[in-house]
């Protein structure tokens, strides 16, 4: 009779902080914006003074690059920098057993190895988009990616979510390094798995671009892309894409239906937990979890990065796979009650 009221003011605990977070992530996107809005008037005023004072021009491309803001002295758009090498997603906790960072580092990695920087790596404007126009900035999120922000962050979907979007970029990435020095293609291509599901997954830059987007979303609180751009991917190609993949699926007698959302694995694996599991769960998902409880749930999720497929929506996975997968993780991890923890 007590577990019912615990577990409920678990979930009210869990929701209030994820509103925190949330709200949080909004204050800092408005005080960016400020910011960003507050150089403008000091520059436009130093350039009304005239002169050149290198200090001064040096301090505002500074605070520019920091911002992300735009640079009215030769138009180009400066990206928003992520800090230091080290410097860690600013939605996730620090310095926790935290298994939403599972694969936070992986894209870091593969650009250390390419001599480049990961801030550069995640602009649009650099390596998405070959246009000169002027970039526009997209405060919405994409409606995929929108449903695992806020409120959907810190869960076991968004976890997939997040952290299978990171692993398309990174075996893009392997891809490359096993390019360097080759005279053709390696004999294993990484991203093969990824979308040889569907014929209509043949442009692999273009579904890249969108993991990109999506990263570059969720760090920065808007995405730089062309006003071009903008209106061709979200209004035209996604949805033309989505139904020619649903044609496709329906030709060989299938449905979306057999292929799981990070949602849908979510529901699925909350069938086989316990309350206390559950607990313990979202505490490792919000970063207060024990190296216990993350060697207990790390192989189921990399289970699931492991053999997710990419659809214009996200991931997802074949549903014979999400039940094998969820099984033989619940066998090789027994419930509390199995193990007469609790009894």
């Amino acid at each position: 009779m007590e577990k019912q009221p615990k577990r409920e003011r678990s979930r009210v605990a869990q929701r209030e902080y994820r509103k925190r977070h949330a709200s949080k992530f909004n204050t800092l996107k408005d005080e960016n914006q400020r910011l960003r809005n507050a150089l403008k008037k000091i520059e436009k005023l130093a350039q009304k003074r005239g002169g050149k004072d290198q200090e001064l021009e040096a301090a505002l491309a500074e605070a520019r690059e920091t911002a992300g803001a735009e640079d009215s002295s030769d138009g180009n758009v400066q990206t928003a920098t992520s800090g230091s090498s080290g410097t860690s997603d600013p939605i996730t906790p620090e310095g926790t057993s935290d298994i939403s960072g599972l694969l936070s580092s992986d894209i870091h990695l593969h650009s250390q190895a390419l001599g480049q920087d990961t801030s550069q790596r995640l602009s649009m404007a650099q390596h998405l988009w070959t246009e000169t126009d002027h970039l526009a900035r997209i405060f919405e999120a994409p409606s995929d990616a929108r449903r695992y922000l806020g409120d959907g962050l810190y869960t076991f979907a968004g976890t997939l979510y997040w952290a299978c979007t990171r692993n398309t970029v990174s075996l893009w990435e392997t891809y490359k390094l096993n390019m360097l020095g080759r005279a053709g293609p390696p004999d294993m291509n990484p991203m093969d798995r990824l979308f040889n599901h569907s014929k209509h997954l043949t442009d692999r830059r273009f579904m890249l671009s969108l993991a990109l987007a999506r990263l570059e979303y969720k760090q920065k609180g808007f995405i730089q892309q062309p006003h071009a751009g903008t209106e061709m991917v979200y209004r035209s190609v996604l949805p033309e894409l989505r139904k020619k993949m649903e044609q496709e699926l329906a030709d060989k007698g299938q449905g979306l239906e057999w292929w799981k959302t990070p949602r849908e694995v979510e529901s699925h694996l909350m069938k086989y937990l316990e309350p206390s599991e559950v607990d313990e769960l979202q505490a490792l998902i919000e970063g207060r979890g024990s190296p216990a409880v993350l060697t207990k749930y790390k192989p189921l999720v990399e289970m699931m990065i492991d053999e997710f497929v990419c659809f214009p929506d996200g991931p997802r996975w074949n549903l014979l796979y999400v039940a094998i997968a969820v099984g033989s993780w619940r066998n090789d991890h027994p419930s509390p009650s199995e193990l007469g923890i609790g009894v």
